[in-house]
């Protein structure tokens, strides 16, 4: 409550915030307490949220008290990194490896907030292949609930058409095999936007779950990516925005060449056709 009111104050008034922060990182690091060190940290999480100016120095803080031998304090940390990465992903940009080596030798609550705040900064175009790689590694987690929460991240994104390279896939088609349901139901609604025809194998498996939510997810998962990957010859039967329920905007030919293509016009564009 004091870190959310001198946040308040401070990004209210004309006061020069810049002494606030360098004493908030001090006790950050030098705290004479458990709360003194936490409310600090909140504390530069909520300025840098509110305070563009503020943002890169506040995350290199934070990025390193992440390696801090306290795991309240270094969970304190990577939450904030969260809410910053909600407010602008980008600026964690240099940051992403030390991000995702807290994966590592760390509590399940933290481990749940790295995968939080990878699921943001995967949103963002430039971030998103790295993003992606590291939440499928998080897959492999002990933890079911982390490994809830990195399939949870890698569907949604999945549902936006998003790329997904081949080790990715493996790994996420490994995780088809989980022990926790949840994480098995996901996995086949992933499969279902982003695999390939020998994903349908899989999703066929899954169908046969002993979880009702699997089976329903692995058969309504069955079916859009054996549609998406359907032969046809025409465009004329789309019968949907962007051609299949995956949204993927193309077909599949199999293989075979109808004619010889040729240019029949052109025009310059300036942007994406959508």
């Amino acid at each position: 409550n004091a870190a959310e009111a001198v946040c308040d104050i401070c990004l209210a008034s004309v006061i020069d915030l810049e002494p606030i922060v360098a004493d908030l990182a001090r006790t950050v690091r030098d705290g004479a307490t458990d709360t003194a060190r936490y409310g600090s940290a909140q504390a530069l999480e909520l300025l840098a949220v509110g305070e563009p100016s503020f943002r890169e120095r506040v995350v290199e803080l934070l990025i390193e008290t992440t390696s801090t031998d306290d795991s309240l304090l270094q969970q304190r940390c990577l939450e904030a990194l969260e809410s910053i990465a909600e407010a602008d992903p980008m600026v964690l940009t240099p940051h992403l490896d030390t991000i995702d080596e807290c994966m590592s030798d760390t509590t399940v609550e933290c481990q749940v907030t790295v995968v939080a705040c990878l699921a943001t900064t995967a949103t963002v175009p430039a971030l998103r292949a790295q993003s992606v790689r590291s939440l499928s590694e998080a897959l492999a987690a002990d933890n079911s609930r982390v490994q809830q929460r990195a399939a949870e991240a890698l569907t949604d994104l999945a549902t936006t058409n998003s790329d997904f390279s081949s080790q990715c896939l493996e790994r996420i088609r490994t995780a088809a095999t989980a022990a926790d349901p949840t994480v098995r139901a996901l996995i086949a609604t992933c499969l279902s936007y982003v695999g390939t025809e020998s994903d349908i194998s899989i999703l066929q498996e899954l169908a046969a779950d002993h979880d009702e939510a699997v089976r329903t997810a692995a058969t309504d998962g069955f079916d859009r990516l054996k549609y998406s990957h359907a032969e046809s010859t025409t465009w004329d039967d789309a019968p949907m925005h962007r051609y299949t329920p995956a949204n993927r905007g193309t077909r599949s030919l199999n293989g075979r060449r109808l004619h010889d293509p040729s240019i029949a016009w052109e025009v310059e564009i300036d942007d994406q056709i959508k």
